[in-house]
């Protein structure tokens, strides 16, 4: 997950970080966060239960640490926050964990992100996918222009994260183009998720993904105004 998050991370440069912290994948109604090892039918687990709050990938990842033997991870939860969603993937993927959504469960909106970094996937119950959107209140304090920049910064963030995890494309664009706060695309079962999985022994995509040694001092030569475009082209025609 190195170059995944080598890219958000040069991204991130672009937009407020007060935009990240109050963009959320909606949670239907709130549930107190819960982290436990349960013994199931499959073998025991670390079973992560409730919002997806800030804190949860970092107690998720030492509950991994201080349990080398479990190799299992259950998700249940409505969503919350849509930056701790893409942390917890990233611990799913780093520990190469089997992530599972347990019979009669839900897995919605942020959790859902967080899902996607296993290293396979077993849904039982529901897996729910939709956009990511701002409070009213944050809307209300963000000006146009960081709202728009957000927006498109989210939206390639989104579809690096699916290709980096092996998913079409086709998946991140129907989410975008048909499910809004309250709505979400749902898989019931594996077999249905993974029809967008395209990822195969001859192809991992991560050249796609490599970092290129972009760094602020090439960004910050690059990102003009349009005064700068203005003056760059009059200093042509001096």
């Amino acid at each position: 997950m190195e170059t995944l998050k080598t890219l958000m991370s040069k991204a991130a440069l672009l937009v407020a970080a007060a935009l990240l912290a109050s963009l959320v994948l909606a949670p239907t109604k709130s549930n107190s966060q819960n982290i436990r090892v349960v013994d199931t039918p499959v073998g025991p687990l670390i079973s992560l239960e409730g919002d997806i709050q800030v804190g949860a990938a970092d107690r998720l990842r030492n509950a991994l640490t201080v349990n080398p033997g479990i190799t299992k991870v259950g998700l249940v939860s409505h969503g919350g926050s849509a930056e701790e969603g893409f942390a917890i993937a990233e611990v799913l993927s780093d520990f190469k964990v089997a992530a599972y959504i347990p019979p009669k469960s839900i897995c919605l909106s942020a959790c859902a992100f967080g899902f996607m970094g296993a290293y396979s996937y077993h849904i039982y119950g529901v897996l729910g996918l939709h956009n990511m959107y701002l409070f009213e209140e944050d809307l209300a304090k963000k000006e146009r222009d960081t709202l728009l920049a957000g927006g498109q910064m989210y939206g390639v963030r989104t579809a690096i994260f699916y290709v980096a995890h092996g998913f079409s494309l086709e998946l991140p664009l129907i989410v975008a183009s048909t499910t809004r706060e309250d709505s979400f695309i749902i898989f019931t079962n594996t077999d249905d998720f993974m029809q967008f999985f395209v990822r195969d022994e001859e192809d991992h995509v991560f050249n796609y993904l490599s970092p290129t040694g972009v760094d602020k001092t090439w960004l910050d030569s690059h990102l003009w105004t349009s005064t700068d475009v203005s003056n760059y082209i009059i200093s042509l025609t001096n």
